[in-house]
């Protein structure tokens, strides 16, 4: 069971279980149910972790405290907050104050997607090569005696031919390069946040912090992948708060 930081005035609210779900008719929030959702259709799996602390954290003395800190230090793959989307209550009172909205957003460390289909980039590059030295030999040699004519044509095929195969080498050269390399290229997601808006429009809301560990292999994907597979190295701001992830950045030991 996880027991995720929640700071007053958030309601201490604890619901990421299935059993729970189905006993109380809700679920733990929107981000939670975003991440399942996901995992559900590429077929990842993922723990749910406590975190460290009650906070999210904050860089004291050149390190990161809290749930970040656990995220620099590579302890978890993925800092989650989420928002309930109902609540619970058997006594009627005034929820005006201390309740308030929270938006949700999702930190991620994650490793780069580094299928990218150079072969067939490389074989039209190629082509493209071998049209421009066709018409470019076409339209330099339109007039001119036959002998001539022949001979430029001749030159025009041997360098096309020597070109192409330079380019084929110079392109076998980088595949084989990029494939002895490729199990060490690393992508670092500083912050994605696809959904920083998604809101409840209800009076209940809370802050969870919940660390989520995903396995380091890198999943097939599908569809909905685009979300994850198309995340490219950002600086933005989680939970409305401003954070210098420069920071982060430079801390992080990989």
């Amino acid at each position: 069971m996880v027991v995720p930081a929640i700071e007053p005035p958030y309601v201490n609210y604890v619901n990421f279980t299935d059993a729970a779900v189905a006993e109380k008719g809700y679920g733990p929030g929107v981000v939670i149910e975003i991440l399942k959702e996901i995992g559900k259709r590429l077929n990842l799996t993922y723990k749910i972790i406590p975190a460290s602390g009650s906070t999210w954290g904050e860089y004291l003395n050149g390190s990161w405290t809290g749930a970040f800190g656990q995220l620099v230090r590579g302890e978890v793959d993925l800092l989650a907050g989420g928002a309930i989307m109902e609540y619970d209550r058997s006594v009627i009172s005034d929820l005006t104050y201390p309740f308030q909205f929270e938006p949700t957003g999702i930190m991620i460390r994650i490793r780069e997607m580094v299928e990218r289909g150079f072969t067939q980039k490389w074989i039209a590059d190629y082509r493209s090569y071998v049209a421009m030295q066709k018409i470019n030999e076409c339209n330099s040699t339109t007039s001119g005696p036959k002998s001539y004519l022949d001979l430029k044509r001749a030159q025009g095929a041997f360098w096309v031919f020597l070109g192409g195969v330079g380019l084929g080498l110079m392109l076998f050269i980088g595949e084989f390069i990029f494939k002895c390399f490729r199990k060490r290229m690393v992508k670092h997601e500083e912050v994605a946040k696809p959904f920083e808006e998604v809101t409840t429009i209800s009076p209940y809301s809370i802050q969870n912090v919940a660390n989520l560990e995903v396995p380091d292999a890198i999943q097939p994907s599908e569809n909905a992948t685009d979300l994850v597979e198309n995340w490219s190295l950002r600086r933005r701001n989680v939970m409305n708060l401003s954070l210098d992830l420069s920071r982060i950045t430079n801390n992080m030991n990989f």
